[in-house]
C-alpha cells in the first residue's frame, strides 16, 4: 500500500503541466497578480490591516502586492519554464512554492519595517500596533492562503483560455482534411545543435513552433492522449525551415512562427496588420504582410468544404 501511493505521487508529479497564456506573457502575469493580491489584502485584511486606518491599508495592500508579485518574478526567474524541454507538475509545484517563500519573506520585512518605524503622517494611528510574537508564522499562513486562492484563480484562466482561445470569425477545420492527411502520416524529424537534441513526431501532431531567442520552442500533440506537449530546441528559424520544407502543411507565417496549416481557425485584422488563431495554442500569432492573402485564401477553403 505504501509503495502504491508513492507510485502514484512519483507518476503524477511527472505528468507534463499545462503552461497556458499567462505563463507566457511574465508582464501580464505580474499585473494580474498584483490586481487579485490587492483585492484579496483590501477586501479580507490579514496581516492586522484592520487595525489600521484606510490611507494605511491602502499603501500596506499596495505595497504587499507587489512584493508578491516580486515573489512570482524571482521563482520564474530561476526556474525559467520556457527553457524546459518539458515542465511536468513536479516543475510547477515547485516554482509556485519557490514563489510563496520568497513572497512570503519580502512581505514580512516589509510589514516590520512599516510596523516597527510606523507610516509617518498623516497615516499612523493613535495608538501602537502590538504585534505578536507569532506574527512572523502568522504572515507565512496569509501568504500561503492568499497566493492559493490567487493560484487556482490564474490556473482556471489558463485552463479556460487554453481550452478555447479568442475565436473571432472561427471556423471549425474541416475533419475530412484533418483526416486525408492520417491516411498518409509522415515523420517529422527535428534536430538541435546539440546531439541530444531530436524530436520525432508525426507531421500532423506539429501544432506551431516560436522562436525565442537562440531557441526554438516546438508545441505538438501527444498523438494518444491528444495532450499538447512542448520540446525546446537551440536552434535558428532558418535552419529549421530547411529541416521541414518538404511538408507543405508546415508555413512559416511569421519570422518568429511555424504553423501547423491544418489547425487554422480565424484571421482578424486587416490587410496591414493581421493575426491568427490556432487549435491547440492559446496566444494569437502575428501574419506577416505579404503572408495575409494566401493565409485568407486557405482560410476560406477551409470555410467552403466545411
Amino acid at each position: 500500500m505504501y509503495k502504491f501511493i508513492l507510485n502514484k505521487v512519483y507518476f503524477f508529479f511527472k505528468k507534463e503541466a499545462i503552461l497556458g497564456e499567462l505563463a507566457h506573457n511574465t508582464r501580464k502575469f505580474f499585473f494580474i497578480i498584483i490586481v487579485l493580491v490587492f483585492s484579496l489584502l483590501f477586501f479580507f485584511k490579514p496581516f492586522l490591516l484592520n487595525l489600521l486606518l484606510i490611507k494605511t491599508q491602502l499603501i500596506l495592500s499596495i505595497g504587499c502586492s507587489i512584493l508578491a508579485a516580486m515573489g512570482y518574478i524571482i521563482a520564474i526567474s530561476i526556474f525559467m519554464p520556457f527553457n524546459k524541454k518539458k515542465w511536468t507538475v513536479l516543475m510547477e509545484f515547485t516554482t509556485v512554492m519557490t514563489a510563496f517563500f520568497f513572497g512570503w519573506l519580502l512581505i514580512y520585512g516589509y510589514l516590520m519595517i512599516c510596523f516597527k518605524v510606523n507610516l509617518p503622517e498623516p497615516f499612523i494611528i493613535n495608538e501602537p500596533i502590538v504585534i505578536p510574537e507569532n506574527f512572523f508564522y502568522k504572515t507565512l499562513f496569509y501568504t500561503l492562503g492568499t497566493g492559493s486562492f490567487v493560484y487556482i484563480i490564474l490556473y482556471m484562466y489558463n485552463i479556460i483560455k487554453f481550452d478555447n482561445g479568442k475565436n473571432i470569425f472561427e471556423t471549425n477545420i474541416s475533419n475530412n482534411i484533418l483526416n486525408e492527411t492520417y491516411k498518409n502520416p509522415k515523420t517529422l524529424k527535428l534536430n538541435g545543435k546539440n546531439k541530444n537534441e531530436q524530436l520525432i513526431i508525426n507531421r500532423n501532431d506539429f501544432i506551431c513552433a516560436k522562436s525565442e531567442g537562440h531557441y526554438i520552442k516546438v508545441y505538438y500533440l501527444h498523438h494518444k492522449s491528444q495532450r499538447v506537449n512542448n520540446y525546446v530546441l537551440r536552434n535558428t528559424m532558418k535552419n529549421f525551415e530547411h529541416s521541414i520544407i518538404d511538408y507543405n502543411t508546415l508555413y512559416r507565417c511569421h519570422k518568429s512562427f511555424f504553423i501547423n496549416i491544418n489547425y487554422l481557425k480565424s484571421i482578424i485584422g486587416n490587410s496591414n496588420k493581421s493575426h491568427i488563431y490556432i487549435k491547440h495554442y492559446p496566444n494569437r500569432i502575428p501574419i506577416s504582410k505579404h503572408k495575409i492573402k494566401y493565409l485568407k485564401d486557405i482560410l476560406k477553403k477551409f470555410l467552403s468544404d466545411s
